[in-house]
């Protein structure tokens, strides 16, 4: 299964929602996890311990908003990552 790292957002002033456009994902926040499928959202708060995956074979879709006074990329703490950027 496809999914992104573990991340939190130091808690400058930005959270997200994430709208599944197409397919489905698996959205765990803290230590919730639950499925939104298309046309759903979700919003990841300020802080959150989070990560999506695609659970499905079809690929997965979406449209992040992020929201708050801060927009950068630079404040992703990534707590476990799969891909190496570390």
């Amino acid at each position: 299964m496809e999914r992104t790292d573990l991340a939190a957002v130091v808690p400058i002033d930005c959270g997200w929602s994430d709208v599944v456009v197409r397919g489905t994902a698996e959205v765990t926040v803290g230590t919730e996890t639950h499925i939104i499928h298309e046309n759903e959202s979700t919003y990841i708060p300020i802080g959150s311990v989070h990560r999506l995956a695609n659970p499905g074979k079809i690929p997965l879709e979406l449209v992040e908003v992020q929201v708050g006074s801060y927009l950068g990329e630079d404040d992703i703490v990534r707590l476990n990552d799969e891909y190496g950027r570390n």
